[in-house]
């Protein structure tokens, strides 16, 4: 899981790979802080690299 600043909202804001579904949920995650970052999409795109790497 990762948590950044909404660029609409400015306000925390937190995305997770694999998103939860019906086959895989996240018990417990791990939140990464990652400063810089303002935009969901590339938000969710760290969160892949961390989670495969």
């Amino acid at each position: 899981m990762v948590e950044y600043v909404d660029e609409s909202t400015w306000r925390p804001a937190q995305v997770q790979y694999p998103p939860d579904s019906d086959t895989v949920k996240s018990v417990n995650a791990e939140a990464k802080r990652v400063d810089g970052i303002v935009n969901r999409d590339q938000a969710f795109r760290e969160c892949a690299f961390y989670y495969l790497q």
